[in-house]
């Protein structure tokens, strides 16, 4: 099976589990249903606009729709060459690698680098909780309303139905290890 008729399959098997059709995804993400028919039969693959738009309409994570079937699902090794790299239109200067092809159980781990006054700054919130590390650099952070500046080393844990932002101030670049973990189920 082909990548994007994978990845179709399990949109397909997720939207019926959830009991909408193809029109009320299509609606909730903006797009058409012959798009959404065309990535449930493999015809063409999710822009990343799209994976977001599907994890917070299907409440399945980016790593779940691109996970490698041929993976155990016990465990993984990955190794830089088998990451996938997402760069989000939300948040303009920042490159995102997924640091596992497979959800292993509920965490969906990424590595982040925002260039120098990158980030998002509007305030968002979905259903996965979400953990940083600071790896170099440093974050502006605005958790339910309240900022806080995480220097290197520093760590933060929230849920994620809180509305939260982040940006990158300095002139440097930053980089961090994020942790989202699905609080479904």
């Amino acid at each position: 099976m082909n990548r994007h008729a994978a990845i179709g399959r399990r949109i397909h098997e997720r939207r019926e589990e959830l009991g909408v059709t193809q029109s009320d995804v299509a609606k909730a993400l903006g797009v058409t249903r012959a798009q959404i028919s065309n990535l449930e039969r493999g015809v063409s693959g999710p822009s990343f606009r799209l994976l977001i738009g599907l994890e917070r309409v299907l409440g399945l994570t980016v790593s779940e729709l691109l996970r490698e079937e041929s993976l155990s699902l016990e465990s993984a090794i990955v190794g830089p060459e088998d990451r996938h790299t997402v760069v989000p239109p939300y948040a303009h200067g920042a490159h995102i690698e997924l640091l596992a092809p497979v959800t292993l159980g509920k965490m969906d781990p990424r590595e982040v680098v925002l260039q120098p006054q990158t980030g998002r700054m509007l305030g968002h919130a979905h259903h996965d909780d979400e953990w940083l590390l600071v790896l170099e650099g440093s974050l502006e952070l605005v958790v339910a309303g309240e900022t806080y500046v995480l220097a290197e080393g520093d760590s933060v844990y929230y849920r994620g139905h809180t509305e939260h932002a982040w940006y990158n101030t300095s002139l440097y670049p930053t980089r961090l290890l994020w942790l989202r973990v699905s609080s479904a189920g």
